[in-house]
């Protein structure tokens, strides 16, 4: 199983998982991820930070919970800790820059 979660307790909203699991079905950005934890069947858990993320995630540049959980065996649980602030500004961005261009054609 894969959660999503804010990385800042501040930007968590009951709907977060929800909401993330319909943008992202299966793959993150690894720039949007602030870590991932993973949680094994004996209850144990290992938390990646984003440098340690960069070491194990192929040069596709994505973290897909999938792929992480068969790393190890076991795996109970993949949670993705998601830097939202900058997401937010990304999507600012682009949307800013998406309406610009198509309000000069």
């Amino acid at each position: 199983m894969r959660k999503f979660k804010s990385d800042k307790v501040e930007h968590e909203h009951q709907e977060f998982d929800k909401l993330l699991s319909e943008i992202f079905p299966q793959e993150v950005p690894i720039k949007f991820v602030s870590a991932v934890k993973v949680v094994y069947n004996d209850g144990t858990e290992r938390t990646l930070s984003n440098e340690e993320l960069k070491g194990i995630v192929p040069n596709t540049g994505v973290v897909d919970h999938q792929k992480i959980a068969k790393l190890w065996e076991n795996t109970q649980e993949v949670e993705m800790y998601i830097n939202i602030e900058l997401l937010r500004q990304t999507v600012q961005s682009n949307t800013a820059n998406f309406l610009k261009n198509f309000k000069d054609s």
